[in-house]
């Protein structure tokens, strides 16, 4: 009798440490934060020796899931995993009975190719910009983290995808849509005619607002940027005809030098 009270007793603690961690610095699951969140809940199984509830593990086929250790703690990590899971989103998993169930009911929620998936993530790539004072390698991260859920859901960002998506901006040497510098034929007559300088390198401007004296236009897909402060280059060439951009709202403005700028990265 002792001995069983004092199992118990242990069961119990084993419980209320995995409930506790689960808690304390948590991720809670929402709608568009699965890919962050599985990283996260499976480190914490992991941590407690019980990834194999939710995950079929190669070195794990001897695990005999009869046994009452097993159901004990199939239990405790179905009640980790819906405890960290937001109230709204647990209505996913309300038919699952075991911690296999229920991590499977949301990966085939949130992380299959379905067009709302598609466009949730498709929405978080446009919209992803970089903002003031924070560090150059968080938005890196912050990039990579939207390409791997890209990847994840069968969509990835390669190359030949970026290659198919048609140029629908105007171009401002001649003011055509559909087309870019390198593929503007009055361009290149001019610049044979000497009317424009001919650089090594092509260049893209792409803005959607004007900028204030500390800001920088920043375009992920461009090879250049625009800033309106002189004292951030490390060398500048001023530019023979300076070039007019109409940004989205309509207004003009113009670029007047190009050069190099110096990156401060922060770890």
């Amino acid at each position: 009798m002792w001995h069983s009270v004092k199992l118990q007793e242990e069961l119990r603690l084993q419980s209320q440490e995995v409930l506790s961690s689960s808690y304390a610095d948590t991720v809670k699951l929402v709608e568009d934060n699965y890919f962050h969140w599985e990283f996260n809940m499976g480190m914490k199984l992991s941590r407690k020796g019980l990834l194999a509830h939710v995950i079929k593990l190669e070195f794990d086929t001897l695990s005999d899931r009869s046994t009452v250790q097993w159901k004990t703690d199939d239990l405790k990590v179905f009640g980790v995993i819906a405890g960290d899971v937001s109230l709204t989103y647990q209505v996913y998993i309300r038919g699952a009975t075991t911690a296999a169930d229920s991590w499977r009911m949301l990966k085939e929620q949130f992380n299959r190719n379905t067009l709302k998936n598609r466009v949730l993530i498709t929405k978080k790539l446009h919209n992803f910009k970089m903002e003031s004072g924070t560090r150059f390698a968080v938005h890196v991260d912050q990039f990579k983290e939207i390409v791997l859920q890209m990847e994840t859901i069968g969509e990835p960002l390669d190359e030949t995808r970026y290659d198919k998506r048609r140029f629908n901006g105007k171009y401002f040497f001649c003011n055509k849509t559909g087309h870019k510098e390198t593929e503007c034929c009055k361009k290149n007559i001019d610049a044979e005619r000497g009317q424009v300088a001919r650089e090594t390198s092509d260049y893209a401007f792409t803005a959607t607002s004007a900028m204030g004296k500390t800001e920088w236009l920043v375009d992920s897909g461009a090879s250049s940027h625009m800033t309106s402060v002189r004292d951030k280059f490390v060398s500048m060439k001023e530019l023979k005809t300076p070039v007019r951009i109409t940004i989205e709202d309509g207004r003009k403005i113009d670029a007047v030098a190009m050069g190099t700028v110096g990156l401060k990265l922060m770890d």
